[in-house]
């Protein structure tokens, strides 16, 4: 009995200490060498001592170049996209359709709520007119469009999304509409958003498009000027982003930040309100590269 009891506080002394040098260092590593593979075995373990605390249901960042998280609050918790969706949307439009391909506005695009373009019903855009509308202006018409010239319908364009989302190794995720309006049935966790945001560095076209603060938007007689709903970006290194909102998700944001030549994505999901969303983001992504410098990542 005295060897068990010996070796029973041995065994809890050593997890202590690794409990230690986990939340000393903060760092986990997310992603494995095989491209688009997550590391399941991490669920859970990520450890919250010394992280700045956040309005935010739901908050990741990633060190991208090391593919590391270095911060995590209910990384793995369900959460709903809004029009952080969009990411995927972009994805799945720009591996089926060319920058100067056409888009056709439907009588439902036309149906969609705020914040849409509003144009009329058999009006042709370019796609690369319909990604900044989509992305910069966070347009909900624009993507349906997007989804029903893609696939004839969103329902299949949904499986195209789901098949996508597949691809990449999500296991947390299903969607079932292009623009992130709440379903029951259309949610993501912080953790498959990272993966997802991680993935548009392959598109050079994406990573353009949310990068710009304003688009001119010339279509038939109407030149519509939009601005960018990503109020973080070009301040202190947030080089692009997508954000999201509806009254069942919350405000959500997805940042990105190149600092001293480190990149690093941010995820802010379920957060109050405008000011609590940047201001979460700015949080974790400051602490983040304080935790990057400080750990020579």
């Amino acid at each position: 009995m005295k060897s068990r009891a010996k070796f029973i506080i041995g065994f809890l002394i050593l997890l202590v200490i690794i409990g230690v040098y986990e939340s000393k260092n903060g760092v986990i590593e997310v992603f494995n060498s095989k491209e688009h593979t997550s590391d399941v075995n991490l669920r859970g373990k990520y450890i919250e001592n010394g992280m700045p605390q956040v309005v935010a249901q739901a908050a990741l960042t990633l060190e991208v170049d090391n593919n590391k998280i270095i911060y995590a609050k209910n990384i793995h918790n369900r959460m709903y996209p809004a029009s952080t969706t969009k990411l995927l949307t972009a994805q799945v439009f720009a591996d089926s359709e060319p920058e100067n391909g056409k888009i056709v506005y439907t009588k439902d695009a036309k149906a969609e709520p705020e914040n849409k373009i509003g144009l009329k019903v058999g009006q042709i855009l370019t796609a690369d007119q319909a990604m900044n509308a989509m992305l910069i202006y966070s347009a909900n018409d624009i993507a349906e469009a997007i989804g029903e010239n893609v696939s004839q319908n969103i329902n299949k364009f949904s499986d195209k999304m789901n098949e996508k989302a597949s691809e990449l190794g999500l296991k947390e995720s299903h969607f079932v509409n292009a623009n992130g309006l709440p379903n029951s049935n259309h949610y993501t966790t912080a953790y498959d958003l990272s993966i997802i945001a991680k993935n548009i560095y392959r598109y050079k076209w994406i990573m353009n498009v949310i990068s710009k603060k304003t688009y001119d938007l010339k279509v038939g007689d109407r030149n519509i000027n939009i601005t960018n709903t990503n109020k973080l970006l070009d301040v202190n290194g947030c080089v692009a982003g997508k954000t999201g909102y509806t009254s069942e998700a919350g405000k959500c944001l997805v940042a990105y930040y190149e600092r001293n030549n480190k990149r690093m994505i941010g995820i802010v999901l379920g957060s109050a309100n405008d000011d609590s969303v940047d201001s979460d983001m700015e949080k974790i992504i400051n602490w983040s590269y304080k935790q990057t410098d400080k750990n020579g990542l």
